[in-house]
């Protein structure tokens, strides 16, 4: 068996007005997902989970990893294990934003740099951090992954580094953005240690970053300052996990992921990554899923199982933007499914279509509610008029399975 499962992450959402009371899903003109849906397959994934939705937690059980075994693995962690940065137990690992930062009030303007950083810029200033940067009597690396997206790792050679210690990034809802310092949160010695070093980290990347080439002349440009580096979700153990994707499935599996938590889950389960364009989705977004989809295609001769992870929707509905969040959607039907369902003809690849989770354009948060599924095989029967979208939980769908058991019944179940 071959199958390719996209997940679109926070595909999911609520009803908007400004879309004349439909879900940028249902307002979306998706040709392919219709075609899709006509020899489909549609059910749904109970993949609600204890607590507050994450995606690291959500995408594990729909890959079959039990969500007990990430649930307490911060994003560092996985952070980490994607990128492949040296690491052993005792060093702390930390996830990190470039951030702007007003110097004089230690305010964070923008925790995300307005989204606008480019890799170039990140690259730049990521080299200057590591080659700039000292810490009294400890060592650390520090890594840009995507975006405004960065890992570090610190080490001391004397002493494990507790994460016990507090955030410095004020990612929380309501909580007031200003730079914070790092508290360690027991009498520990190591935590106190780790808590010194990030705040001396911390301070020592404002003085590098402050006055840089690459923020004086974004400044120039009207742009934001990348001036700053701010933290969270310590973590200092590596997971184990005893079962890898084959073990559990039988198939040869690879995965193609733009963010490091997902590309990390895969990469704990033993899949293999493959290549992503060199074409960023903000420079053009849908040349960036055509060569996404041309990759995956490509692949699935040397791959039984490709799980695709996409992420553009997540974005906008975090920023609030339902309309910006349906012009993802048919990017990516048009561009992204479209040329991949036209690769697949002739073909019995199944192709499955879900989310991680839901996010509300609303709110701008994950919801925790079932996902609907469409599996899609052109051996089963053609029925016309099928629609895949948020209210497929609410009736017609022709399967419920948790999300632990989901990828068996696709793989074993539907013969």
């Amino acid at each position: 068996m071959k199958a390719v499962m996209v997940v679109v992450d926070g595909l999911f959402d609520e009803p908007s007005p400004s879309l004349g009371g439909k879900t940028p899903l249902e307002a979306s003109e998706t040709r392919t997902l219709r075609r899709l849906a006509e020899r489909s397959v549609l059910g749904v994934v109970e993949n609600v989970v204890e607590g507050e939705v994450t995606s690291d937690v959500a995408v594990a059980n729909l890959l079959g990893l039990e969500a007990s075994n990430l649930a307490r693995v911060p994003r560092s962690i996985l952070e980490v294990v994607a990128e492949g940065t040296d690491f052993i137990d005792g060093n702390l690992a930390l996830h990190c934003n470039f951030a702007t930062l007003d110097t004089h009030t230690m305010k964070i303007v923008d925790r995300r740099v307005g989204r606008s950083l480019t890799r170039g810029e990140a690259k730049i200033l990521e080299k200057d951090i590591n080659s700039k940067v000292k810490l009294v009597g400890a060592d650390f690396a520090f890594r840009h992954i995507v975006d405004y997206v960065g890992v570090l790792v610190l080490r001391d050679e004397k002493i494990e580094l507790s994460d016990q210690i507090s955030d410095t990034d004020p990612w929380r809802e309501g909580e007031e953005k200003v730079l914070k310092p790092c508290r360690p949160l027991s009498q520990d010695g190591s935590a106190v240690r780790a808590s010194i070093l990030l705040n001396e980290f911390t301070t020592n990347v404002i003085r590098v970053l402050e006055d840089h080439p690459v923020n004086t002349f974004r400044r120039r440009k009207g742009l934001l300052p990348a001036n700053s580096v701010i933290c969270r979700q310590p973590g200092n153990r590596l997971p184990r996990i005893e079962k890898r994707f084959a073990d559990l499935f039988g198939l040869e599996g690879c995965f193609q992921a733009r963010l490091p938590t997902e590309r990390g889950i895969a990469t704990l389960l033993g899949l293999r990554p493959l290549q992503l364009p060199l074409v960023e989705p903000f420079e053009n977004l849908g040349a960036y899923y055509y060569e996404r989809a041309r990759i995956v295609a490509e692949k699935l001769r040397e791959c039984d199982f490709v799980y695709v992870h996409l992420d553009e929707a997540d974005d906008a509905a975090h920023d609030r933007d339902p309309l910006r969040k349906k012009f993802v959607i048919e990017t990516l039907d048009e561009y992204f499914l479209g040329p991949l369902y036209d690769a697949l003809a002739d073909t019995d690849v199944t192709l499955i279509v879900t989310a991680d989770h839901w996010t509300s354009s609303r709110t701008g948060h994950h919801l925790n509610r079932p996902l609907p599924v469409l599996v899609h095989s052109r051996r089963f029967a053609e029925r016309a008029g099928k629609t895949f979208s948020e209210r497929v939980i609410e009736g017609g769908y022709e399967f419920w399975v948790n999300a632990k058991d989901f990828l068996k019944k696709v793989i074993f179940g539907f013969k």
